[in-house]
């Protein structure tokens, strides 16, 4: 098919590899194609199909190759199989999809948006009917025990899917349940959880925990014992002493999905004004709070109505006084970062990576993330921060094979990646340092992209290129 925007001969080569990724499934399911994580590695059986994997792809592989009955596939197989306001991290078909990344349903949701902008269908995609695996996040007659550790749910739902039984709601609805239960909070043990799902997981790490500070307009979750981003290594070495110890838990507030929420609520916004969505905003119905450095919020904000527009406008004010970490001769930012952190600060006039996680100083830590929410959601960002910290990324990060995920300065960079070293190191043992420095290359696409937008001189030009 042409590719979307024409392209020279590095483009058509990429566009004609990306037939090597979507394919016929050979496990029965949800599906009948789904996209490969990687080739060859995660291109067969329960491992092929990973919700954070495929989103994150989707706009490259799919949307701007033209595929776009394949893209709506894929959205539409992952939203009939939502749970607890989240897609499946590892997604197997819909048969024991494992709900543990925080992360997924953001990247989802992007391709939601980034499809109805870029596909002839539009808006319209909103009004697919989406058949829903899992009705509730309760447990079902057959097996199955959100919060119920170690029980186990049946081996397959998949084969009732047709199922006049099953409920049918609009696209619309199932965005707007992800938004309400983020709203509200998220809180459950993994279903199966234990060795039968995961043999390195400290029982801990099964606690999925997701919650809005209604002040920011931040969504905080995860915790020290689990990795809900894409960062997500888990320690496998007994002998060196890493083994159930997450390398990068990055619990707390994302930058990247912070992003990504906020391109959310910006476009919803949109659309409700537009009379294109139905639904002004989430009711909230429960206490919420914010991260460490957040006190809990007052009971006022109980049984109130948070529109998206001001949902919009809260994560806008919030944004750069929480992540921006400011010069000595950036004395007129408004700063949101504790005086007790100034120790943990090394490198200043970028952002953090996360806010209000259990590890004070992995908040500080330079990373690529934020080159995700600069695409995303660019309006969120002050020009010229924006530009110096591209600049210093582009100095520390950027390599020959990709992104380094980790600054070298950093006292926990190491870089040579081998999944097989079993030494007393554990810094290394078994690939501990996955994401501590070994670079990554999807990354790079989203810092070129930054590297365009942020060099433009009007801001009211960011739209045309974001997302």
């Amino acid at each position: 098919r042409r590719v979307h925007g024409g392209g020279g001969a590095l483009i058509r080569a990429l566009a004609l590899n990306s037939v090597i990724f979507y394919g016929p499934t050979s496990t029965p399911g949800v599906l009948q194609a789904t996209l490969a994580a990687g080739v060859p590695h995660f291109s067969t059986g329960y491992m092929r199909s990973w919700g954070r994997d495929t989103f994150i792809s989707l706009r490259g592989l799919l949307l701007l190759t033209g595929r776009f009955d394949d893209a709506a596939s894929l959205l539409v197989g992952y939203a009939s199989t939502v749970r607890h306001g989240l897609i499946p991290n590892l997604f197997d078909n819909g048969n024991r999809p494992r709900y543990n990344a925080r992360d997924a349903v953001w990247f989802w949701l992007q391709a939601v948006q980034d499809y109805c902008k870029m596909s002839p269908e539009g808006v319209a995609f909103l009004s697919r009917p989406v058949v829903r695996l899992f009705p509730t996040d309760d447990p079902v007659a057959g097996g199955g025990g959100g919060g119920g550790a170690g029980v186990p749910e049946p081996k397959s739902r998949t084969s009732s899917l047709s199922s006049p039984a099953r409920p049918t709601m609009p696209l619309a609805e199932v965005i707007q349940e992800i938004m309400t239960k983020h709203a509200r909070g998220i809180s459950f043990v993994e279903w199966n959880a234990g060795p039968q799902i995961d043999d390195k997981m400290r029982p801990a790490g099964f606690q999925v925990d997701v919650h809005l500070d209604t002040e920011t307009g931040f969504i905080f979750g995860g915790n020290q014992h689990n990795c809900g981003t894409w960062m997500d290594k888990m320690g496998e070495s007994k002998q060196a002493g890493n083994h159930g110890e997450p390398a990068s838990p990055r619990d707390g507030a994302a930058i990247e999905i912070i992003g990504l929420l906020k391109s959310a609520v910006r476009w919803l916004s949109e659309l409700h004004a537009a009379v294109q969505f139905p639904f002004q905003g989430v009711q909230l119905d429960r206490r919420t709070s914010g991260g460490r450095d957040r006190p809990p919020q007052s009971l006022s904000d109980r049984s109130l109505l948070l529109s998206y527009k001001e949902w919009n406008s809260r994560i806008q004010r919030s944004f750069e006084p929480h992540f921006y970490i400011p010069r000595p001769c950036d004395s007129s930012c408004e700063s949101a970062i504790p005086v007790t952190d100034t120790p943990l600060i090394h490198t200043r006039g970028t952002y953090r990576d996360v806010v209000g996680s259990f590890h004070p100083f992995a908040q500080y830590q330079v990373r690529p993330n934020v080159v995700v929410a600069m695409v995303v959601a660019p309006e969120l960002f002050i020009r010229q921060h924006a530009r110096a910290a591209l600049e210093l990324i582009e100095q520390r990060l950027l390599s020959t094979l990709g992104m380094r995920t980790l600054d070298q300065a950093d006292w926990a960079y190491r870089g040579d990646y081998d999944s097989s070293n079993d030494s007393p190191d554990r810094a290394v043992a078994r690939g501990f340092n996955y994401h501590q420095g070994p670079e990554w290359l999807w990354p790079t696409g989203y810092f070129l992209r930054a590297k365009l937008l942020f060099s433009k001189v009007d801001p009211a030009d960011y739209y045309p290129l974001a997302p």
